[in-house]
């Protein structure tokens, strides 16, 4: 532990913390802990060191120096603890929680990184461009004996086809895009949210009629869309 040393330790460590926490599903306050719990742990140590309260016993590293010689590494600099002001000292520890952060967000950024498309596209290309004159809309509730509509799935087939079936909106090799409701329901009202069940049913007739399915959603202020979409069974059923 040392000035020299513990900023970029602590920087690879912010690094090394985004990537494990994405690739073991730790959540954003475990990793807000163990990056705090790693920071308290450098600066309790390296506090000992410039204090003095013991020598440098790092084998290779220490040469013999006393804890304050090795936190400013004299032997290398020439500075010692007494060349120093504590107001500097302090403003050195007070930083070593932004080194981490520095760390862990570049690798978060660098994961987001935008990916630039070849293909280029125009208001020609998109096939809803021309105005609606009259919105058509089809609602259909279930049981409903006389229609002999019984699930969710005859109720969604039933209101589809009552606006001309999925071929009509959805042609061969169409990429479409399904919104459904993940992350915006009302937590305590689950029929607030898109089921899985109905879901389903569009993707089955997007595909009946040629076309490709995608399901997506967007992340809300109160609620992240990967946790709500594994806490409702999301990714497990996309898999199956």
């Amino acid at each position: 532990m040392s000035f020299l040393l513990d900023p970029p330790l602590l920087f690879a460590i912010g690094i090394a913390l985004y990537l494990a926490g994405n690739r073991l599903g730790i959540g954003r306050l475990a990793k807000i802990t163990i990056g705090l719990l790693i920071v308290l742990t450098f600066i309790a140590f390296s506090l000992l060191l410039y204090t003095d309260v013991f020598r440098c016993v790092f084998p290779v590293v220490c040469d013999g120096m006393s804890g304050s010689e090795f936190m400013f590494h004299s032997n290398i600099t020439g500075i010692h603890k007494s060349d120093v002001p504590l107001l500097v000292v302090i403003l050195l520890f007070a930083l070593y929680p932004v080194w981490i952060y520095l760390g862990y967000a570049s690798a978060f950024l660098l994961s987001k990184r935008t990916r630039v498309l070849k293909d280029v596209y125009s208001y020609k290309d998109v096939k809803s461009r021309k105005k609606v004159i009259e919105p058509e809309y089809s609602v259909v509730r279930y049981p409903d004996t006389r229609r002999d509509i019984n699930d969710s799935e005859g109720a969604v087939r039933s209101a589809i086809d009552a606006l001309g079936g999925m071929q009509s909106f959805v042609k061969r090799r169409d990429k479409v895009l399904i919104k459904v409701n993940v992350c915006g329901g009302v937590p305590e009202l689950t029929p607030t949210y898109t089921t899985k069940d109905v879901a389903g049913v569009v993707v089955d007739m997007v595909r009946e009629a040629g076309g490709e399915p995608m399901i997506c959603d967007a992340d809300m202020i109160w609620t992240k869309f990967w946790a709500n979409a594994k806490k409702q069974g999301w990714d497990t059923w996309a898999q199956g």
